[in-house]
């Protein structure tokens, strides 16, 4: 049997979850922004043969790896982001609360990232498209109001471009503050219950 989780009661699970991954989600925010500065620098230095900090001036290696790092934390923070959401809708229901509506896009996102391997590759277009037999699916890449993710970066990416072109970093920021805001509170109550438990003792 593993280690516990926690030293809370079983039910608080849902809370322990939900901080950590509240917590990931800004971490993964903060290097979201933090790939995508670097890259837009690389990618301006190597355009003009600047010399970068190393001394050297940019290889295309460099700012190929400078994509390939913005995309893997994208794809990184729409999971966090969204796990989040999900153990907050847990953490409702544990404490029987109505029922909350959770994040469509984040949803879309994250099951359209779920299901990128059964797409159809344009690799000239560096776009993954929905199967055909499922362009029209609710579910993964036929979801998406392109039917399908790009791979990589588009012309005009900025530090403010939107995550796969559905949601900004700013909007992700504001349901991470919201959820973590309500978390902080909902933990603030437990530990003055656990007090007051303990000085009735």
């Amino acid at each position: 049997m593993g280690e516990r989780l926690q030293t809370f009661a079983g039910e608080d699970v849902p809370l322990y979850l939900a901080r950590a991954w509240a917590e990931q989600t800004r971490q993964s925010l903060k290097d979201c922004r933090d790939r995508r500065r670097t890259y837009i620098a690389l990618d301006r230095a190597y355009e003009r043969g600047e010399i970068w900090e190393s001394g050297y001036e940019v290889t295309e290696d460099q700012v190929n790896r400078a994509v390939r790092a913005v995309w893997t934390s994208e794809v990184l923070l729409v999971i966090s982001a969204w796990t989040l959401d999900v153990w907050m809708t847990k953490l409702y229901r544990a404490r029987r609360r109505k029922k909350r509506t959770e994040n469509a896009q984040l949803n879309q996102l994250r099951n359209a990232l779920m299901h990128l391997d059964s797409g159809e590759i344009d690799e000239e277009a560096a776009f993954v498209a929905a199967n055909p037999k499922n362009s029209r699916s609710k579910h993964g890449l036929g979801a998406l109001p392109d039917g399908g993710l790009s791979v990589g970066v588009d012309l005009g990416f900025s530090v403010d471009s939107k995550l796969f072109g559905i949601l900004t970093l700013d909007e992700i920021e504001a349901l991470a503050a919201e959820l973590i805001d309500e978390l902080n509170q909902e933990f603030d109550d437990l530990m003055q219950s656990m007090v007051a438990f303990m000085q009735e003792r």
